[in-house]
């Protein structure tokens, strides 16, 4: 649920929006990517927006216990809007990006990845199970429920695999890692141009390059308060973890094929 502080920003936005926008111009976009790979931090950045909305996947309007709530529910809220871009954050529905974007005319998404070994380290401070996701998957599926959406036979045959060998709960969250971000491939988004891919470490490197083509990509006016918060303290600040080295290797061909095809699309973007 929203905060009451929350609350109160999300009320003081609308109202300023219905000052100067006008109902049923807006457009929506989504928020996709793994946990811990900078979703909050682009979706504050792009609420920083004067003609932006944002909706976290905190907030009951649009969410039910993470999960995005039906499409027309989601239709509605874009179409009341009076900003030009409703941008909601469903990552828990990542596996359901290319769903999404089909059943809302005129949608658009972004995709942020950041580096295995900074999520890594993150989710170990963030949260405390790893291996148990695993398990979850493979003997809880009323559990593990948006865990195992469209996971392929491949990827849960790797997570079996993995999980009866045993693994360090580093190890376990790159696998995670990996599963969540090899949905962008499986789904077709990289050649899908409704779907903009970010590199969280550029983001915060090159803010002002970055948001001007992310601005370009949602159709909406880029604002230097978008990126007044953005550090780069945050890349590589701690050891790299532990990770068992057949998952390293599975991380390190994905996050080479993620920033190649970010590269690809930057340059016929600028074509």
């Amino acid at each position: 649920m929203l905060t009451r502080q929350a609350k109160l920003k999300k009320g003081v936005k609308r109202f300023s929006l219905r000052l100067r926008g006008r109902r049923g111009v807006a457009t929506g976009a989504f928020v996709f990517g793994a946990q811990r790979s900078g979703t909050n931090m682009l979706l504050a950045a792009l609420s920083q927006g004067s003609r932006v909305e944002s909706i976290n996947e905190t907030d009951e309007e649009a969410f039910a216990n993470y999960r995005l709530r039906s499409i027309d529910t989601i239709c509605q809220l874009i179409d009341s809007s009076f900003a030009d871009c409703v941008v909601f954050k469903p990552i828990c529905d990542s596996q359901r990006a290319a769903e999404l974007l089909d059943s809302i005319p005129g949608s658009a998404a972004l995709w942020i990845y950041r580096h295995y070994d900074d999520v890594v380290n993150s989710a170990l401070r963030q949260f405390t199970e790893h291996a148990r996701y695993l398990h979850y998957m493979l003997h809880e599926p009323d559990i593990a429920d948006w865990r195992i959406e469209n996971v392929t036979d491949e990827d849960m045959a790797l997570v079996r695999q993995h999980h009866e060998a045993g693994l360090s709960d580093a190890s376990a969250r790159a696998l995670i890692w990996y599963l969540r971000n090899t949905l962008f491939f499986q789904q077709g988004l990289d050649s899908d141009e409704r779907v903009r891919l970010i590199c969280y470490e550029r983001t915060v490197t090159q803010p002002q390059e970055t948001f001007a083509a992310i601005c370009e990509h949602l159709d909406i006016e880029f604002d230097p308060r978008m990126t007044r918060s953005l550090f780069r303290t945050s890349v590589g600040k701690s050891m790299s973890p532990e990770i068992e080295p057949s998952i390293k290797t599975l991380c390190d061909e994905l996050h080479a094929r993620l920033t190649a095809s970010a590269e690809l699309q930057a340059r016929v973007e600028t074509s």
